[in-house]
């Protein structure tokens, strides 16, 4: 009988490993389940983050997408903007140059009328008579070579007179014009002569 109460106590123990044992099985399995749900969740929420990064990331490209239209579109506007600013610019040269084209043909015209006047002037002078003829000068002169020859210019009057052969003031062959002209910006007086 000991033998068998023996056997009772191991199987009792065996047993109570048993329950032991079946309680730990229980545990890891729940401890399995509760790992394997949380697993699942991490699994779901690591899904929804990689959906998210990858909708973000195709927004992302849109925007770029955008933002090189909107570049393409702001250098177009730019290019116009200049050309317009050209034009304007261009326009407002274009009408300065006709200002300054009438200007000048206004200060031609000028000028000839004072010309051809001089001209007048200088032909009533020859027409008086004994114009031509050596007369009392009251004028001081300055001798000019001109064309190789050596003329009596009058200081004041800049009218140009013979020289004789006694070295004396002849008769008026001519007059010194000076105009001012204005040559690349620059103001030049010019002389010219006329002939009588």
């Amino acid at each position: 009988m000991e033998e068998l109460s023996q056997i009772k106590s191991l199987v009792n123990l065996i047993s109570s490993e048993w329950i032991i044992l079946s309680d730990s099985n229980e545990n890891r399995k729940k401890q399995y389940d509760d790992i394997l749900s949380k697993l699942t969740n991490e699994q779901s929420n690591h899904n929804a983050c990689k959906n998210a990064l990858q909708q973000a990331n195709e927004e992302i490209e849109k925007l770029k997408l955008k933002i090189s239209t909107m570049e393409q579109n702001y250098n177009e506007f730019a290019k116009v903007s200049h050309v317009v600013s050209l034009e304007k610019e261009n326009a407002k040269l274009k009408s300065e140059l006709k200002r300054l084209k009438e200007s000048r043909s206004k200060i031609d015209i000028s000028t000839q009328v004072e010309d051809i006047d001089k001209d007048r002037i200088v032909v009533q002078e020859q027409q008086e008579p004994d114009s031509h003829s050596e007369v009392e000068h009251d004028e001081e002169y300055y001798e000019k070579k001109i064309k190789g020859v050596i003329y009596y210019v009058g200081i004041a009057s800049q009218k140009i007179y013979k020289k004789n052969d006694d070295g004396e003031v002849g008769s008026q062959v001519g007059v010194i014009h000076k105009e001012t002209k204005v040559i690349n910006n620059s103001t030049k007086t010019v002389s010219k002569v006329v002939w009588l």
